[in-house]
């Protein structure tokens, strides 16, 4: 996984509203910190090599956004609709996309660090060399998704949804879940802990361990 492009050195204090100011809805180079960004809709919108800190996104429409080189730490997205999205070279720290849609999008070389993903929708994107690291997934949909190189570590999967997705050479065992939703000809290839295992054999085998 390749890290973002950007340091503090390289922007300037500034607005994620810059955005308005170019009729291409671009925005680069800035730190934005302690916004709020609620109720907007824009069709494509370009950020490049910024850093958002403390910024709360409410009830925003940011279909087909397109991210490269961007950190983002401690930032709000619940419920924001980022569905057909890119992500390239990001990184998400200690952020929140609580139902949030990103649905048919790229995600790659993107790290989510400490993040409460639950709810969020995945579904229909392809995601490589990425890595969701201590970071909460309860009931969250990777439906009908590609998962290359992808890195599962320590997070919490409960009631997830792996329906339709291929699980093969994916690393669950350090992950926590009662139960997640997979057919069992994903799991060919996927590294499981002896608990896991145990529960996909009942589940699947239909066999009794005592």
């Amino acid at each position: 996984m390749i890290d973002p492009k950007v340091n503090e050195t390289g922007v300037m204090k500034g607005s994620f509203f810059q955005i308005y100011e170019n009729e291409d809805f671009e925005v680069e180079k800035i730190l934005s910190e302690n916004e709020r960004i609620e109720g907007q809709t824009i069709d494509h919108p370009m950020i490049y090599k910024c850093i958002f800190r403390n910024d709360f996104f409410d009830s925003n429409d940011f279909q087909r956004l397109e991210a490269t080189d961007c950190i983002f730490e401690n930032c709000d997205f619940s419920g924001c609709l980022l569905a057909k999205s890119m992500f390239h070279r990001v990184q998400f720290i200690n952020c929140k996309f609580t139902g949030t849609k990103l649905t048919e999008s790229y995600i790659g070389n993107t790290l989510f660090e400490n993040c409460k993903m639950d709810y969020a929708n995945l579904s229909d994107s392809k995601i490589k060399a990425s890595a969701f690291e201590s970071t909460i997934l309860t009931s969250a949909d990777f439906i009908d998704c590609s998962l290359t190189k992808t890195v599962f570590s320590s997070n919490d999967l409960d009631e997830a949804s792996f329906f339709n997705t291929d699980l093969k050479n994916i690393d669950l065992s350090s992950n926590t879940f009662e139960t997640i939703d997979v057919r069992m000809e994903h799991l060919k290839n996927c590294t499981l802990n002896q608990l896991q295992a145990v529960q996909f054999a009942r589940k699947f085998l239909q066999v009794k361990i005592v």
